[in-house]
């Protein structure tokens, strides 16, 4: 026989809290005592069997949205299930929010706090951590979001990192502010852009600047009289963020 779905009903089978897991069936002869199974201990809502963390639960022009391994399913407009694989779905969702390279840029290169830009996305449904996860570790957001969105081959931070250090910026200062800039690169490439952003940062500039490896090229005020002052410091830290985003 065949069923009309005229409801679109189908798709609540999509649904894990429509009906719940599937009754387990066991087939015995009499021969033998029955043994019923252990029954599973009750997860709790907000988790999920990635070692017990909670899912991160993302919301897109006001839609829930789930990730199912490498696709995304959500409910449109209109009551349907769209499935999308999950390159796809990131790539139209960036392209929302910066609809051409040149504009994601411009934002870029203008925001002095890029996790700004990042909580931006995030709150518009860019799943950065799970495109981190495709994509690899090693990578900046600024090259996931341009590989993502825009096809351009991404670098790793070491790879900036490296070519960084044969830009300009190093010609200007003496050997310690060299060796302090050098040092501020190789943060960046084990932990990323923050560390430079913190010590561009006034209030945050000593802190920074009293742990390794800074602190082996002196004090906080020797540090920053190596560049001529204070805002000579945070002239060069910055130019060094610029210049890390400049090369391709």
């Amino acid at each position: 026989f065949t069923i009309m779905d005229f409801r679109n009903a189908t798709r609540l089978f999509y649904d894990p809290q429509f009906d719940g897991d599937p009754v387990q069936v066991e087939e015995f002869d009499g021969s033998q005592p029955l043994e019923m199974p252990e029954p599973k201990p009750e997860q709790d809502e907000d988790e999920d069997d990635n070692n017990g963390r909670s899912p991160i639960k993302y919301v897109v022009d006001d839609v829930p949205v789930r990730i199912i391994a490498e696709r995304v399913q959500y409910m449109d407009k209109d009551g349907k299930l769209v499935t999308k694989s999950f390159a796809q779905f990131s790539q139209e969702n960036l392209q929302k929010v910066y609809p051409t390279l040149d504009t994601f840029l411009q934002k870029w290169s203008e925001s002095t706090h890029k996790q700004v830009v990042l909580v931006e996305l995030l709150e518009r449904g860019v799943m950065l951590d799970e495109l981190q996860d495709q994509v690899g570790a090693d990578y900046d957001p600024f090259d996931l979001i341009c590989h993502v969105a825009f096809d351009q081959p991404p670098l790793t931070r070491q790879e900036r990192a490296r070519k960084a250090r044969k830009q300009d910026v190093f010609t200007q200062y003496g050997e310690i502010a060299r060796q302090v800039l050098t040092a501020m690169l190789e943060k960046y490439a084990s932990e990323g852009i923050e560390v430079l952003e913190e010590a561009a940062e006034p209030k945050k500039m000593a802190k920074v600047l009293k742990v390794r490896p800074f602190s082996q090229y002196g004090s906080p005020m020797q540090i920053v009289n190596a560049f001529g002052g204070r805002d000579g410091f945070i002239t060069a830290v910055r130019q060094l963020s610029q210049q890390i985003y400049t090369v391709s």
